[in-house]
């Protein structure tokens, strides 16, 4: 799970990412602070890091449970160069499973 002092991490794999891809998703500074300091009871973001210093941000998923408490909106970005090598697949399976164990019915 991201933790607040992730921060930087996230800012430098948003600067990887295309102009496209940053207009698309929303990505400022502002929400990359809400992105890193979450509320563990109605949210999760799952990070893939690479190196063994967890030096450079793969991809991310992350979801915000709805105000019914039985469903949440999800968000997955991979990096351009982690593309179609499965990793927003592992990504979002591991983000399903944590949104069952806390019993959200609905993605």
């Amino acid at each position: 799970p991201v933790r607040p002092e992730d921060i930087d991490l996230e800012a430098e794999f948003v600067q990887e990412l295309t102009q496209d891809t940053i207009l698309h998703l929303q990505l400022t500074p502002e929400m990359l602070i809400k992105m890193t300091q979450i509320d563990y009871h109605y949210e999760m973001m799952l990070v893939a890091v690479e190196g063994s210093n967890e030096d450079f941000t793969l991809g991310l998923a992350r979801y915000v449970t709805n105000p019914d408490k039985k469903s949440c909106e999800f968000l997955l970005v991979v990096s351009d160069r982690w593309q179609g090598q499965g990793l927003g697949h592992r990504l979002m399976r591991e983000l399903m499973e944590v949104a069952r164990q806390r019993g959200l019915e609905k993605m």
